[in-house]
């Protein structure tokens, strides 16, 4: 009964669905080690959730430094749910995408490659190395 309770206090309070949204400038993305060679060009989609819709916010290509994919995205800015997908232009599926929501990110966020949809169904490190991860960094917040 008392799971009862507190669950129907937050439902009429509306304190276990809303979260406070807060904007963010995206700075950039940068994938390391790229799993991808350098005839392939891949694009990272940013999409906001809407009602249960993703809307299209960005859809720039990565640039190669070194062992690195770097997407400079420094003119996006997003705000509650949003998903980024990595896409190749011959797949129609995403390579991999994360799902971040902005009131939960500080400057910068690092998802290992457990935390990335796609690459985690890879634990023999076949086509995602053990070290494979996703550095997303933010502008400073304004709040």
């Amino acid at each position: 009964w008392y799971q009862r309770r507190v669950h129907g206090e937050a439902l009429r309070t509306n304190r276990l669905h809303r979260t406070s949204s807060v904007a963010r400038q995206v700075l950039s993305l940068t994938v390391t080690p790229t799993p991808f060679n350098r005839s392939t060009p891949v694009l990272v989609i940013c999409e906001i959730n809407e009602d249960s819709t993703l809307n299209p916010l960005c859809n720039k290509p990565g640039a190669l430094k070194g062992s690195s994919l770097v997407f400079s995205l420094e003119d996006t800015w997003i705000e509650g749910s949003v998903r980024f997908a990595f896409m190749r232009p011959d797949v129609s599926k995403p390579v991999f995408h994360f799902w971040i929501h902005t009131a939960f990110v500080k400057a910068s966020l690092t998802l290992r490659k457990s935390e990335i949809d796609g690459t985690h169904k890879d634990p023999k490190n076949k086509k995602y190395p053990e070290n494979f991860q996703i550095v997303v960094r933010f502008a400073k917040s304004m709040s």
